[in-house]
């Protein structure tokens, strides 16, 4: 068995659908990883108070690559 604890940016790039522009060695961290993916609550923290002060634009898949609807 196999976890990883992801750092924000990596995170928020798996979320956006950027796997592709991670390094080479993290995609193949991330590829190996089998068994499980973690994220601490900081990053979830983080992730809000810089989205809600306007530092942090996400586009989510479900928003599409163009961040349209």
């Amino acid at each position: 068995m196999m976890s990883r604890l992801l750092d924000t940016h990596i995170f928020i790039a798996l979320l956006e659908g950027r796997f592709d522009d991670l390094p080479a060695a993290v995609r193949q961290e991330v590829k190996a990883c089998d068994d499980t993916l973690n994220l601490s609550v900081a990053s979830l923290w983080e992730i809000a108070i810089k989205w809600r002060i306007g530092k942090l634009p996400l586009r989510t898949l479900a928003a599409g690559p163009s961040g349209g609807g």
